[in-house]
């Protein structure tokens, strides 16, 4: 009698596919090994890691202590963009040119970068001027080598940076020699740079490098003091624990054309800075230009160009400095119509987006007189005279105007683009901030608010029934 086949129940040997697998369709099962697995779970917890250290690190850089903002007061008033007749002639029939301060190029010994190539990333960040502040160790070049020039429709104008005995570093433009280091007094090196039409400012005031910080409580005659430095403020960011948010945060922008908005986005303190607030401490003793600096080095070659590149920080604090006229075609002239602006304090400084600032101006008016930044207004009745605020056309959505008086945080007030803002006088010196209104987030403060447009101040002044006009109030 034959046998009958075996059930598929019964504990029978199975047969096995060419594989050694089940012969009834069943996937074999591949073990994976210990390390495999560790390995897997490594990385995740590390990408889970970095990704919660990149928004930990967002939010440090982006919100901040919150100001009292968007207050209405009595204080001040929005009213339409028409001037008064004394204004328009000083407001409106002015020139803006627009570009970069303390730029390092291969004259440095730090650094590299040729001036063709400094002119190149001026123009695609449509810059006007190109102030240089080169360190050499050794000057190999000719004997035009602090001649400016018009290279690439960008006014290229070298200076140096050198070593004050006992005090710090300053930008000088003027000198036809490159002392690396000035042992004779600040006022000898003053009136050297001023005989040429020059110009000296305090560059790394507030250093995180000792020899590098300014020393001097008071630099009586030096033109002007940079308030923003791009290399004090990365030093201090990549000493802390989001160094590595920045970084990542620069390259990521690089590609992506938005590396200048990282380099800004270091300022969280808004404008409570070392700098800025030593800036109006040293303003009370005299009238000094508020810049910023870049004090931007190049140090590699790579493939394609220079690392970090100029173009970025080209964008990212940019000098706004008003001209009676254009600028000469001459060098020679147009340096000097340059240099007697920055001296003058017609000046005003962007951190970011630099092509919508068109339109802003900021001045004070009695009925009968006018003063702009840098400049002075005499009058009797100081309270009489009115602040008046021009808010850009073209503003990036709503913005805060942040009033200072003799350093001191006076009001916000909020606007929008195209707004003049109107606040009554008083004595004193008075400076203006435009910061971005950034986003309210719940529990959290507001998101993104950082400064955009600061401006040099004006001094409203009692005048005397004699003739004098000593420094006043109202």
């Amino acid at each position: 009698m034959a046998s009958s086949p075996p059930r598929s129940g019964g504990s029978g040997p199975r047969p096995e596919g060419p594989l050694g697998g089940s012969s009834h369709g069943t996937s074999p099962q591949v073990s994976r090994g210990p390390l495999r697995v560790l390995l897997g779970r490594s990385v995740r917890v590390v990408l889970v890691a970095g990704l919660l250290y990149m928004v930990a690190g967002y939010l440090t850089a982006r919100l901040g202590p919150q100001p009292p903002l968007g207050v209405e007061t009595l204080d001040y008033a929005r009213v339409d963009a028409v001037l008064s007749e004394p204004a328009r002639s000083q407001v409106v029939r002015s020139h803006v040119v627009r570009g970069a301060l303390s730029v390092h190029s291969g004259r440095s010994h730090d650094a590299e970068g040729t001036l063709d190539e400094v002119a190149r990333a001026a123009r695609k960040a449509d810059l006007d001027f190109v102030v240089l502040g080169d360190h050499p160790e050794v000057w190999t070049e000719a004997e035009d080598a602090f001649e400016p020039r018009w290279m690439d429709d960008a006014l290229i104008v070298p200076g140096v940076e050198m070593v004050v005995a006992d005090r710090g570093r300053v930008l000088a433009v003027g000198l036809d020699t490159v002392p690396r280091r000035w042992e004779a007094s600040l006022s000898s090196l003053i009136s050297r740079v001023d005989t040429a039409h020059g110009f000296v400012s305090v560059v790394h005031p507030r250093s995180p490098r000792n020899r590098e910080r300014w020393k001097d409580q008071a630099p009586v005659g030096v033109h002007a003091w940079e308030s923003f430095d791009v290399s004090e403020m990365a030093r201090s960011r990549l000493s802390e624990r989001w160094a590595l948010y920045h970084i990542g945060g620069f390259l990521m922008g690089l590609p992506t054309g938005r590396a200048d908005e990282v380099v800004v986005g270091m300022w969280r303190e808004r404008t409570a800075t070392p700098a800025i607030l030593a800036y109006d401490t040293i303003r009370s003793a005299g009238p000094t230009t508020l810049t910023g600096g870049l004090n931007h080095h190049p140090k590699a070659r790579v493939p394609g160009g220079l690392f970090p590149a100029y173009a970025p920080f080209f964008q990212s604090v940019v000098n706004h400095v008003t001209l009676p006229a254009p600028l000469s075609t001459d060098p020679r002239t147009a340096r000097q119509q340059l240099m007697a602006a920055l001296r003058a304090g017609a000046v005003h400084v962007s951190l970011g987006h630099p092509d919508r600032v068109e339109g802003f101006r900021f001045w004070v008016e009695t009925p009968d007189e006018v003063a702009v930044q840098g400049g002075r207004l005499e009058t009797p009745s100081p309270g009489d005279a009115t602040l008046r605020v021009r808010i850009p056309g073209d503003a990036p959505g709503r913005v805060y105007v942040r009033f200072v008086q003799d350093g001191g945080e006076v009001l916000w007030a909020n606007a929008e683009a195209g707004e003049t803002i109107v606040r009554a006088g008083s004595g004193g010196v008075h400076r203006v901030e435009i910061h971005h209104a950034g986003r309210r987030v719940p529990l959290l403060g507001r998101l993104n608010l950082r400064p955009w447009i600061l401006s040099n101040p004006i001094e409203i002044r009692r005048a005397d029934p004699d003739g004098e006009s000593p420094r006043g109030t109202s």
